[in-house]
């Protein structure tokens, strides 16, 4: 990730325009966009900004910033790298799935509550990222689309199925549920993921300037894929 630091004087110099912290992230969003490049974190008086600091701290006049460290990425490093980190994380996944099953058939389910949420809400996480990728890339120039389809309904259905069950305090059903529809389904994730993974950075060692211009929809607009996956604390 580039890092590109910009002191009190360069503040001085080029945003003058800006009045408060609101206008200067504004403007170097729309100056980074310019160069092909998403802002992943900034980074104001050696204090990283998450979303809602923009909003609280927004109000803050230029004259109390000392200094702005602005970390971006190419769109198509940062979707390699969002493809990447599910590729390492499914595999958890599925075996942290295996277990859960295997504890509530033996143990029953007690101890299994804090598992089985942290379970969840990565599957949950992982629906919400792979719709935003969807929304943002055309998967289909890698990809059989209708697999990409299936595969999204399949872990709706599973995880809609896991809640069902512990809700109704089934948990056999629970159980066949986590070692077969979700580990399924996560499995089928894993292994799109490490074909669509292989195939973009075999295309971006070759020429990132062609896969990003290629590979992104022209409803994205500015190229974000800040929502497809935590890259950083913005």
């Amino acid at each position: 990730m580039k890092s590109t630091v910009i002191n009190r004087g360069e503040l001085e110099q080029i945003y003058f325009g800006c009045d408060n912290l609101k206008d200067l992230i504004a403007q170097v969003e729309a100056e980074f966009q310019k160069r092909g490049e998403v802002v992943c974190q900034i980074i104001i008086n050696d204090m990283a900004l998450h979303e809602s600091d923009e909003v609280k701290l927004g109000a803050t006049l230029m004259t109390d910033i000392a200094k702005v460290e602005v970390r971006s990425e190419k769109p198509s490093a940062l979707l390699i790298d969002i493809v990447h980190n599910w590729e390492l994380e499914l595999p958890k996944m599925v075996t942290l799935s295996d277990n859960l099953a295997q504890g509530i058939r033996l143990k029953g389910p007690e101890g299994q509550y804090t598992s089985f949420v942290q379970l969840i809400d990565s599957c949950q996480f992982l629906i919400e990222s792979l719709v935003s990728m969807d929304s943002i890339i055309d998967t289909e120039l890698f990809l059989d689309r209708q697999v990409w389809m299936q595969n999204e309904k399949m872990m709706t259905e599973a995880v809609g199925q896991a809640l069902s069950a512990f809700e109704k305090k089934d948990f056999a059903i629970l159980a066949d549920v986590l070692e077969y529809d979700i580990a399924n389904a996560l499995q089928a994730w894993f292994d799109l993921m490490k074909d669509l993974g292989g195939r973009l950075r075999a295309e971006n060692d070759q020429d990132s300037q062609h896969l990003t211009d290629r590979i992104f929809k022209k409803s994205a607009g500015d190229h974000s894929v800040d929502n497809a996956g935590e890259t950083g604390a913005r």
